[in-house]
C-alpha cells in the first residue's frame, strides 16, 4: 500500500501561509501604561509576563492631587494624564495587576470643594511608535478598578462615562467587572473595557466625573494596554521569503 506524498511546492506554500499567520498573531508589540500612586502598587516584570506585555511604564499619579499632568513616555509613545487621583491601599494584594491603582474622576473635597466637576484626560501620541513598528493601526483596552458598590454601579450602568477619539473614530467604552476582592475587601472590584482599534496617531481617552461624594465614588482607570497591528505588507514578509526560496529550488 502506497502512501500519498505531498508535493514539495505545496508543502512550502502551506509553510509560508503558516509563517504569515504567526507573524500576524505575535509580531506586534504590546505596551501597558500602569497608573501607580506608590511603589508597592507598581507593575513588575512578572506582572508584565503574565499579561503578555512587552514593555510597560508605571506612571506616578501622586495622591489626592487635582489638576496635575503626569508624563507618559514608553517606547516611542508619549503623552500625559490630567487627573483627579484616587488611590486605595491593599488594592494590588486583592485584585493584582492591572487593577492595583487607578486614576479616578472622583470628587476630592480637600482643596477643591464640594461640587467640583472633575474628569480624567489621557492624551497619547503614538506616531513614532507606529512608524518604528510599521503598524497600520493599534488596539486599545482600558482596565478599571474601584472600591465601593456605588462606584461599580456607576461604572457598569448603561450611561457612557469613558470616551475615545483619534480624530476620526469616537467610540465610547463599557465596563465589565471581572475580578473581586474577598472578605474585608469584598467591595473591591476590577473591570475591563471593550478593545477598540484606531488608526490615528493621536488618541485621547476621557473619563467623565460621575457625581457623588468623596467617599461615594472611588473608582477609575487602572491601566491602558496598547497593541500594534502590523501593516499587511509587513505581515506577509515571512511568507514571501519562503516563496522566494521555493522558486529558487525549482
Amino acid at each position: 500500500m502506497k502512501t500519498a506524498s505531498i508535493p514539495f511546492h505545496k508543502t512550502l506554500l502551506t509553510t509560508a501561509f503558516c509563517a504569515a499567520t504567526v507573524l500576524s498573531a505575535s509580531g506586534a508589540q504590546i505596551l501597558m501604561v500602569n497608573f501607580s500612586s506608590a511603589t508597592g502598587n507598581d507593575m513588575i516584570a512578572a506582572d508584565a509576563t503574565a499579561l503578555g506585555v512587552d514593555a510597560y511604564q508605571n506612571v506616578r499619579t501622586g495622591s489626592t492631587t487635582t489638576g496635575v499632568t503626569a508624563t507618559i513616555s514608553l517606547d516611542g509613545v508619549t503623552g500625559g494624564v490630567s487627573y483627579a487621583d484616587y488611590y486605595q491601599a491593599n488594592q494590588k494584594t486583592q485584585l493584582g495587576q492591572p487593577y492595583a491603582t487607578l486614576v479616578g474622576a472622583k470628587l476630592i473635597t480637600a482643596g477643591t470643594g464640594s461640587g467640583s466637576n472633575l474628569s480624567v484626560s489621557i492624551a497619547l501620541d503614538l506616531g513614532t511608535w507606529m512608524m518604528t513598528g510599521d503598524y497600520d493601526s493599534y488596539k486599545v483596552t482600558v482596565y478599571y478598578a474601584g472600591r465601593s458598590a456605588g462606584s461599580e454601579t456607576l461604572m457598569t450602568d448603561l450611561d457612557t462615562d469613558v470616551h475615545f477619539s483619534d480624530g476620526t473614530l469616537t467610540p465610547d467604552d463599557s465596563v465589565t467587572v471581572v475580578k473581586r476582592g474577598s472578605g474585608t475587601y469584598a467591595a473591591y472590584w476590577g473591570g475591563t473595557g471593550v478593545t477598540h482599534e484606531f488608526a490615528g496617531s493621536n488618541l485621547t481617552i476621557k473619563m467623565d466625573y460621575l457625581g457623588g461624594t468623596s467617599t461615594g465614588f472611588q473608582a477609575g482607570i487602572s491601566a491602558v494596554k496598547i497593541e500594534g497591528v502590523p501593516e499587511p505588507a509587513a505581515v506577509m514578509l515571512g511568507g514571501l521569503g519562503l516563496l522566494t526560496l521555493f522558486r529558487r529550488r525549482r
